[in-house]
This record gives C-alpha cells, structure tokens and sequence, in this order.
C-alpha cells in the first residue's frame, strides 16, 4: 500500500510524532511518500527515512513570546503565490504514483491531495482536539479560541478518520462526535524516549520553541540553580546556566535527567517531560490557543503549572509541589499501541477495498 503523508514542518513536534507512524507502517510493508517543510524538521525526517519532498511551510512569527497575527498573516499572504505554485508541483510529481490513502499531521496539502486522488484522508495530530473536545473555553480567551478553530478547520477541512493525540485523563467530546471516526489514543512517543529510564539530575531543563521570551534569562540569572536551556536567543557565560543549540539525543538524555522541566506550551515536549514523570511548569505562547490549552489541561488536571512569564515565586511552587506533580504524571497511560492498533485496522480495510 502506498501512503502519501504530509507533515506540518512549524516547530518539531509534527515531524517527531509523524516518525514514530512512518516507522510503525514502513515495518508493516507499507510505503510512505513524505511531503514536509523547515529546516529541522526536514533534517530530522531525511536523516531516518531518506527522500523527503520538501515544500514550502505555513511559519508563525513571533516577538515577546506571543504570536504576531497581523505579521504572520502578511508572511503567508507573501508566500501564497509560491505555494500554490508548488502545489502543482506536487501534484505532478505525485501523478504516477498509485496513492492508495493519505495522512496529514495538520497539514493542509494532505486534505487537497486526497481530494484530488479520491483517496481516504487520515488525519492524526493533537491540535483536532479543539474542533471535537468538549472544552470550557475563558471569555477572554474566546477570540483566540476561535482563531484557532479555523486554523484547525483550514489545515484539515475534512477527512476519513481521526487520530488526535492527548494527554488528558478526563477528555470528553462533543455529543456530535461520529463513532468510529475519532479515535483518542495517548501521545505517540519515540522509540528513544521509550528506552531512556529517567532520573534525577540537579538542573532544570528550560525549553522555548521560537526563541522570543526575552524575559527568562534574567529571572534565571538571579536563580542558583542548575539551568540547561534549548533555543535561547541569549548566549550568556554562567556557572549555573548552560546554553544548548537543539540535538534531539542530547536533548532527551537532558530532559530525562531534568529535575523539573520550564517549557512553552508545545504537545511535544509536556508529553514527554510527563512520560518521564517531571514537574512541568508551562508558558504557552500568546496568542496561540492550542498552547494555552495545553497548559491549562497540565493546571487543571493538577499534573503541572501554567503562567504567563517564569518568575521566582513560579520556581519556587514548581519545585515545592514536585513531588505531587511526579504521582499524578505516574497515573498517565501512555503507548503507541491503541493507536497503532486503530490504525492498523483501517489501513487493513482500505487494502481490501483498494485490492493491493
């Protein structure tokens, strides 16, 4: 069977998780043609799987830790003429191979390359989780909510079957959810991190997606504990913090070492941090609703912190409810087995409506 999947390259989430299916369907005999954008996420996915098509990605543009909308939308207007072209591109490239279905991890050429080829669209990802969750949404986070909810609807207007990825122990869906459509499966984790046995080291690791919060470095500075910080802008000369450029081995041997974790609201990273059992101190993104729910479920759920900016006082709470944080991250289910299984199901039954 011939799988077209198609990656968000924003961040590296999409291409970590993205990884973990690919390997598990190319084990199972099935081909995967991969179609990603960014420079590390394209490197991440060549590196473990060889050809990747690579096109031109929808980037947010950051300042002040929160997401400029009016700049971001101007980038992509920019860009429109340039994707559409490589779409095309795409579509020509993709002509003579025999698509038998198509994933997307929230990207949108996935939901036009199986309207095209008329072919199931399977999308999996986190971010769905806003379009069927029953969520309790604050009225002054309402426009970003909503904001969210097209970008969500725009990256995958429909498809065949849903896989979306949570971490919350308590998830309840909308009363309109199709059965046997939506599948909500743990987050799908690494082999790496799977194999790597935590401990408890004496730093914290600090973790920012876009390299904006310029607020950080200070509050650290005046800290004496250990800091290992990834994607800083700042290049400081510390005893107690250590500035690191991203390595994804050096990254998870630190994070599973870490005494508490400071990072952004990214799915990836609060996942694993949690898998790992550490004490999670959450700043999402402004502007960026997934983020921000992914906080609040960590707050709400009493599996971690949320705040606007780092602070002493945030610190000093993260490290003194460590330990109640460390119990409710160990009642978690994780695994890549319900998915798996779902999925496995499915692609099972379109090779037998498809005959290959």
């Amino acid at each position: 069977m011939t799988i077209v999947y198609t990656i968000n390259g924003e961040g590296m989430g999409h291409a970590s998780r993205s990884s973990v299916v690919i390997e598990h369907l190319r084990a199972a005999g099935h081909r995967i043609i991969i179609v990603s954008s960014g420079e590390r996420p394209l490197q991440f996915l060549r590196e473990r799987f060889g050809h990747v098509h690579a096109v031109q990605g929808l980037h947010m543009v950051y300042r002040d830790n929160s997401v400029r909308r009016a700049r971001t939308a101007a980038a992509m207007f920019k860009n429109a003429g340039a994707i559409t072209r490589e779409i095309g591109e795409l579509s020509r490239d993709l002509k003579d191979e025999p698509i038998d279905a198509v994933i997307s991890d929230f990207d949108f050429r996935g939901y036009l390359i199986a309207r095209k080829r008329k072919v199931p669209l399977i999308s999996i990802d986190n971010i769905q989780y806003l379009r069927f969750a029953s969520l309790r949404v604050p009225a002054k986070e309402g426009f970003n909510f909503r904001i969210n909810l097209a970008v969500a609807s725009f990256m995958v207007p429909r498809a065949r079957y849903w896989f979306i990825t949570t971490f919350d122990p308590e998830p309840k869906m909308r009363s309109k959810t199709p059965a046997g459509k939506v599948f909500l499966v743990p987050p799908l984790l690494r082999s790496r991190i799977l194999s790597t046995r935590p401990t408890r080291g004496p730093h914290i690791l600090v973790y920012q997606t876009s390299g904006s919060n310029q607020e950080l470095m200070p509050v650290l500075q005046r800290r004496s504990e250990k800091f290992i910080v990834y994607n800083s802008p700042v290049r400081i000369v510390s005893d107690h913090i250590t500035v690191k450029p991203f390595d994804e081995e050096t990254f998870i041997n630190d994070l599973a070492s870490s005494r508490a974790v400071i990072t952004n609201g990214g799915f990836n990273v609060i996942t694993e941090a949690l898998y790992f059992k550490k004490p999670v101190l959450s700043v999402p993104v402004g502007n960026h609703y997934e983020q921000q729910l992914n906080a609040l479920l960590l707050h709400e759920r009493n599996l971690g912190m949320m705040s606007v900016r780092v602070t002493n006082q945030q610190i000093d709470e993260l490290l003194r409810r460590a330990s109640a944080f460390e119990r409710a991250a160990g009642r978690l289910q994780f695994g890549n087995t319900p998915c798996f299984t779902a999925l496995d199901g499915i692609v099972e039954s379109i090779v037998s409506i498809r005959g290959r």
